[in-house]
């Protein structure tokens, strides 16, 4: 009876042990689909919820190896909660290469900038005697490139004057600035795809089209369109304040003003000197300019006033009734007077 009893203990202790214990195993299962889903997707939001205690080192180091890759800038918050736990970022995959060595090749600068600066060596070699510059070379990550030479980090397998010749051919920035101030529609098209995806990308564009809203050659509207149609502001300003269409009506074509009055949506813009549009057009002497944004509904502000442009655009000016009433009442008031005097002299006759 005893023997009976103490086998069926120890069968149930085993039984709750190997639950107990499968249970763990399935906790730790689900939590390693969460993190390669969250890692795969740069899911932030499912990656804070898993404890991370429970995915390896080996896991969490071959994660930051996979999303340094990722030019999404949302796998930059995951590299960060990987670092912050246990993954390592001096870490390295079957051919020495480190987090920083593969972002450098095909990730964005933003994780090129966290990793370098939590990476032991930036200037690490890999089994090929490559480091980060030279990935980035490979990789014609240029933005990465130029920021790894500002560091003083030089590719260790590219002689600096292949690695100039590199720089001039893909730093695309500078291709499509010279593309805009040639007015070389052709290469623009080409050129802003790239620029679309540097992180500067917005103000690249936003200074384009203020160069060329100064620009008097019309062929620079088409510049002007394609910039626009890109997601250049219209409404941008430069350090004096002046839009694209003010900085066209005092010095760019007719054709993009007009082109611009369609795309502006702060028409009235104030400058630092408090002029605006028509203002310019006005103080200018631009007749034609100053007729299109007067019938476009704009009108002056500060010290000029409607009169005066209507004036030099011989406009018939409506002079406003002279008020009467006031002039009148003096008049009467005046009589009554000479009245009062002139009886008081009859008294004292």
């Amino acid at each position: 009876m005893k023997r009976n009893l103490l086998f069926f203990s120890l069968s149930i202790f085993i039984l709750f042990s190997l639950n107990s214990e499968m249970n763990g195993m399935m906790k730790g299962e689900d939590a390693k689909v969460n993190f390669d889903i969250a890692i795969n997707t740069g899911n932030k939001q499912l990656l804070n919820s898993i404890n991370l205690k429970s995915i390896s080192q080996e896991d969490q180091n071959e994660a930051l190896l996979k999303v340094a890759e990722r030019p999404a800038l949302k796998y930059v918050e995951i590299a960060k909660i990987l670092i912050e736990n246990k993954a390592d970022p001096n870490t390295t995959d079957q051919l020495g290469a480190t987090p920083l060595m593969r972002a450098a090749e095909k990730g964005s600068l933003a994780i090129v900038e966290l990793l370098y600066e939590k990476t032991r060596n930036p200037n690490q070699l890999d089994k090929n005697q490559f480091n980060a510059a030279d990935y980035a070379f490979f990789g014609k990550n240029v933005q990465v490139l130029n920021f790894l030479i500002n560091k003083d980090f030089y590719p260790n397998t590219i002689s600096p004057t292949k690695v100039n010749e590199f720089l001039d051919k893909f730093n695309y920035e500078k291709l499509f600035n010279q593309a805009v101030e040639d007015g070389n529609l052709n290469q623009v098209k080409t050129y802003i795809k790239e620029i679309s995806k540097l992180e500067n990308a917005q103000k690249i564009k936003d200074d384009a089209l203020l160069k060329v809203a100064r620009e008097s050659d019309s062929k620079y509207v088409e510049i002007a369109k394609i910039l626009v149609d890109n997601n250049a502001n219209p409404d941008t300003i430069n350090p004096v304040g002046n839009t694209p269409l003010m900085t066209a009506v005092s010095r760019g074509s007719l054709e993009i003003v007009q082109y611009l009055l369609k795309v502006t949506k702060n028409k009235d813009q104030i400058n630092r000197l408090k002029h605006n549009a028509i203002n310019l057009a006005y103080l200018n002497k631009n007749k034609e300019k100053l007729k299109l944004l007067w019938d476009a509904g704009l009108r002056p502000t500060g010290n000029i006033t409607e009169n005066q442009i209507k004036e030099f655009l011989d406009i018939e000016i409506i002079r406003q009734p002279v008020e009467y009433s006031s002039l009148i009442k003096n008049l009467i008031n005046l009589q009554k007077n000479l009245i009062d005097l002139n009886s008081l002299l009859k008294i004292f006759a």
